[in-house]
């Protein structure tokens, strides 16, 4: 990536893939929980002057900021949008199972009363163990114990 700006932990670059023309990526060198105030105003602003700048200087109709975490590290992609610039973000919406809807309507319902009733009856709420999160691997071994990558996270992980 060509870097444009370099701070303590703060960079701006283009992107390698651009999506668009003047597409810029900002990254922070940890991630948001880690980040401190200073640390999370700076990438934040940072990310603003930039999407600012692109719409100024190349005559953007707009512009897209895609935020996200990888590597341990906290993204900004920013991208200038023209009009009828080919770019689509709008995934095809799928109707859904009712019976299915049903379901989950109900479970969420369900889940609510219990947090309701907990709140209003805190004295015979039993103290559960709190157990540490539970954290998703990347790779998972499969039955002949290779690893490969683990679906869930690569379906989150989408190209702008």
């Amino acid at each position: 990536m060509s870097e444009l700006f370099k701070h303590d932990y703060l960079t701006v670059e283009l992107s390698e893939t651009p999506s668009v023309k003047g597409h810029l990526v900002v990254k922070n060198s940890k991630s948001l929980g880690l980040c401190n105030d200073v640390e999370t105003l700076a990438f934040f602003s940072a990310t603003s002057q930039c999407a600012t700048a692109l719409f100024e200087l190349i005559g953007a109709h707009g512009t897209n900021i895609i935020i996200q975490e990888k590597d341990d590290s906290l993204y900004a992609d920013i991208l200038a949008r023209m009009q009828n610039d080919g770019l689509d973000f709008l995934w095809q919406p799928i109707r859904g199972d009712p019976i299915e809807l049903d379901s989950v309507a109900k479970s969420i319902k369900d889940e609510i009363d219990i947090l309701m009733w907990q709140k209003q009856n805190p004295d015979q709420v039993a103290t559960k163990s709190s157990s540490a999160p539970q954290v998703i691997k990347q790779e998972s071994p499969n039955e002949s114990g290779e690893k490969k990558d683990n679906y869930l996270l690569k379906k989150l992980n989408r190209t702008p």
